[in-house]
């Protein structure tokens, strides 16, 4: 048992030596010249870095667009998710019917249909509780899909 006291009496010293060091460290470089590296001059690598900074500054990754559209008492929502700003390229789409929220309750949503990557529509299956909670048939739910919602 001493043993393991003395074990742990010169761990915790390194564990609080090594972090005053990282403590030094980065306050010495942190504002450091860093020109050496010649990013500032016509060097490719310095303008490699320079190009991706700019680009990757400005761009928004994993972004999606809602379209609305009113039924009835409800209101079809699709959702277009893109990769990023940079491109009109597609990563994945769905649509879903929604309620509006009650005093105190959440909104109802049924799931309608999917896109995914490759294009491909995925008609959801629909259960008869959630149709029935909008008041739905299946041939009603699945019409919606192609007068509703808005995929891309």
């Amino acid at each position: 048992m001493k043993h393991l006291f003395v074990f742990l009496r010169y761990f915790g010293v390194v564990i609080i030596v090594l972090f005053g060091f990282t403590i030094v460290v980065v306050s010495i470089f942190k504002d450091a010249d860093w020109s050496w590296l010649n990013l500032n001059t016509d060097s490719k690598i310095g303008a490699f870095l320079r190009s991706v900074g700019t680009e990757q500054a400005n761009v928004i990754q994993n972004f999606v667009l809602f379209k609305n559209k009113p039924y009835k008492k409800f209101e079809v929502v699709t959702g277009i998710q893109y990769l990023s700003s940079n491109t009109q390229k597609i990563d994945i789409q769905w649509c879903y019917l929604s309620s509006k929220p009650n005093k105190g309750n959440a909104a109802l949503r049924i799931q309608l249909a999917d896109i995914d990557n490759r294009g491909v529509r995925i008609i959801t299956p629909f259960t008869s509780k959630a149709l029935r909670q909008f008041e739905l048939t299946k041939s009603v739910a699945t019409t919606l899909v192609s007068t509703h919602c808005r995929f891309q």
